[in-house]
C-alpha cells in the first residue's frame, strides 16, 4: 500500500511540473487558445512530451541519476511557474467545475456517470504492478527504462531492435520508474487514454454540439482495446492523443 501511495506521488509530481512547464509556454506564444478546457489539456499535451525528450538528452549527455532527474523535474515546475505566472491553475478549477455540472445537472448525466466509473475503473487497473499480459511494457517500454536507468545513461541495446526506434514520450517511464516504480510508469499510459477521451470532448462538443459529446465519449471508451491498452505500459494512446488533436486543429483551420 505504501509503495503504491509513492509511486501515485510520484506520478502527479511529475505530471504536476509536465503541466504547469505547458501552461506556462502557451502563455507565450503568438496566438491565444480559447476555452479552459482545451487550455489544460494543450498544456498535457504540451508538457509532457517536452519533460519527456529533456529525459532523453540528460540520458544522452549528463546521464539518468536520481539528482539529475529531480533537479529536472522541479525545473520543469519552476520554469512553468515563472512563465505562467499562475494563469493556468483558474483554467484548470474551471475545467473541474464544469466537469461537476455536467456529472449533477446534464441531461446526459447518465454517460458521464458511466465514464467517471470506467475512469475509476481503469484507475483501479493500473494500479497493479505490471502483469504477464503486458508483454510490450514488460519486454519492451519498461525493460529498456530499467536498463538505461541501470546503466546510468541511454546506450544502445543491441540485443533489443526496438531500443533503436526513436524514443519519446516512453522517455517519461524512466522518469516513472526512477522516481517511483512501474506502478508510476505504467500511469502515463492511462494519462494518455484519458487525454484521448477528453480530446475526442473538444472536436465533438465544437462541431456536433452537447447533446453528442457524452455519447461520442462512451463509443471511444466503449472500444475494448483503450480500455485494455489504457492498463498497460505502452505508448498506442499517445499517439491517438496526439492525432486526434491534430484533427481538433485541422477543423478548425481558417
Amino acid at each position: 500500500m505504501i509503495a503504491t501511495a509513492s509511486n501515485l506521488l510520484a506520478f502527479l509530481g511529475i505530471l504536476l511540473a509536465a503541466w504547469l512547464l505547458g501552461g506556462g509556454l502557451l502563455q507565450q506564444g503568438a496566438f491565444r487558445i480559447s476555452g479552459s478546457a482545451r487550455r489544460v489539456v494543450l498544456a498535457a499535451a504540451l508538457g509532457l512530451p517536452l519533460l519527456a525528450y529533456a529525459t532523453l538528452a540528460l540520458g544522452l549527455t549528463v546521464g539518468l541519476s536520481t539528482a539529475y532527474l529531480v533537479g529536472l523535474v522541479a525545473g520543469a515546475a519552476v520554469l512553468g511557474l515563472a512563465l505562467g505566472r499562475g494563469e493556468p491553475v483558474p483554467d484548470l478549477l474551471t475545467m473541474l467545475r464544469r466537469a461537476g455540472r455536467a456529472l449533477c445537472r446534464s441531461p446526459q448525466r447518465v454517460w458521464y456517470w458511466l465514464l467517471m466509473l470506467w475512469a475509476v475503473a481503469l484507475l483501479l487497473r493500473a494500479l497493479a504492478p505490471p502483469a504477464l499480459g503486458d508483454w510490450d511494457g514488460l519486454a519492451e517500454h519498461l525493460a529498456m527504462a530499467k536498463e538505461w536507468l541501470r546503466a546510468g545513461r541511454v546506450i544502445p541495446l543491441w540485443y533489443d531492435h526496438h531500443s533503436q526506434f526513436p524514443a519519446t514520450v516512453q522517455m517519461l517511464y524512466v522518469l516513472g520508474l526512477a522516481l517511483g516504480g512501474p506502478i508510476a510508469a505504467k500511469l502515463f499510459h492511462t494519462l494518455y487514454g484519458l487525454l484521448a477521451l477528453a480530446a475526442v470532448a473538444l472536436p465533438a462538443r465544437r462541431h456536433f454540439g452537447r447533446s453528442l459529446t457524452a455519447p461520442a465519449l462512451v463509443v471511444f471508451a466503449a472500444t475494448p482495446l483503450v480500455g485494455w491498452l489504457s492498463s498497460v505500459a505502452y505508448v498506442d494512446l499517445a499517439a491517438v492523443f496526439y492525432l486526434v488533436l491534430a484533427l481538433d486543429f485541422f477543423l478548425e483551420w481558417p
